[in-house]
């Protein structure tokens, strides 16, 4: 072997032996290390998506021999049926070819279009996060490889903030309350939670509006103006320009015109909803949502433990979300409590 290499001479040998160890390590490296991917269904300029990742990584950045790859597939954005096929397609072109040994799907656009290809597949296992449907809907009840974490609307807080809220409003009660949103099958699957929630108190539940276009919205509000004392808003990423003109309006055009002419409360039911210059928002924990997810794919990965193992949980927590600036013109008032609360979120805007 000595005298076939000296024949072969030191230029081809230690490019040779180069090769040979970069191989080795490749091989080595990828027995070693384990693989998460994370799909999510929208994109990182989405203040859900960075809470998410934010507890994806406060958990995965300690785990040893992890590597995690991520696919946006910019649902919000790019909404349209045959755009969002397509985005499912080549996320799972890139699970074929990683082979990552846990799956996290974030969102019911990424179950619908990645996860739902996958169950029973004996060779993956996948955690979802951040649905606002049922399990069952999407038949993971009866998959042995899925588990994870559902999305539900923090309505027991959203109820304790609103009875706060009226006292220092003096509103009479029953309290009447709307939510208004634009149409979407996420915020159609929040409405259902809205409107299936038993313990309103001394809480009237209004019928929810669901617009499609920026002219039917501004209607929508300016009608809560007199039927209502309190607006209760999700979700309106989907709202167009016209019935003419599909463009979608931006989230910030559509808050300032509400703000501007609501002469009630607004409470938003997601952080973002006080990031687009709304007063307040009563909101689920993305990091939250992130967190858990990435405990049960240690769980899998370290531990062994099939998912089917894993029972699917529900969120415990909740974050506040407020612009003081903006609460003013609403006399919106709350105990110190909140402000405490939103400040350590990192939600209080000055």
């Amino acid at each position: 072997m000595e005298n076939f290499f000296k024949k072969l001479g030191l230029d081809v040998v230690i490019p040779f032996l180069l090769i040979l160890l970069l191989f080795i390590f490749f091989v080595s490296y990828n027995q070693v290390f384990k693989r998460i991917l994370v799909i999510h269904s929208y994109n990182t300029d989405y203040s859900w998506v960075k809470d998410v990742n934010k507890g994806l990584e406060s958990v995965l950045k300690n785990a040893d021999s992890i590597k995690i790859d991520y696919f946006y597939m910019d649902a919000k954005r790019h909404y349209q049926e045959h755009v969002k096929e397509q985005s499912g397609i080549e996320a799972r072109r890139m699970i074929d070819r990683l082979k990552p040994d846990v799956v996290i799907t974030c969102d019911d656009d990424a179950q619908s279009y990645v996860t739902t290809y996958y169950k029973n597949n004996p060779n993956l296992s996948f955690v979802f996060l951040g649905i606002n449907a049922e399990p069952e809907d999407y038949g993971f009840d009866k998959a042995n490889n899925i588990t994870g974490i559902v999305e539900r609307l923090p309505l027991a807080g959203l109820n304790s903030t609103i009875l706060e809220m009226a006292k220092s409003l003096n509103i009479q009660k029953p309290i009447r309350i709307g939510h208004i949103c634009g149409y979407s099958l996420t915020s159609k699957l929040d409405d259902d939670h809205i409107r299936q929630y038993k313990d309103w108190n001394q809480i009237i539940l209004k019928p929810s509006q669901l617009p499609k276009t920026f002219s039917e919205w501004k209607r929508a509000i300016l009608d809560a103006n007199n039927d209502l004392d309190f607006i209760i808003i999700s979700n309106y990423r989907k709202i167009h320009r016209s019935r003419n003109d599909q463009t979608l309006v931006s989230a910030s055009e559509i808050m300032k015109w509400t703000v501007e002419n609501a002469k009630i409360p607004i409470i938003g039911l997601n952080s973002f909803v006080v990031e687009d210059g709304a007063p307040f928002a009563v909101s689920t924990s993305g990091v939250e949502q992130g967190r858990v997810a990435a405990i049960m794919a240690l769980k899998i990965i370290q531990d062994n433990i099939p998912p089917v193992q894993l029972p699917v949980q529900k969120p415990e927590q909740f974050i506040v979300s407020m612009r003081p600036k903006i609460m003013e013109k609403f006399s919106m008032n709350l105990p110190d409590i909140y402000a405490a609360s939103a400040r350590v979120s990192n939600t209080y805007f000055e």
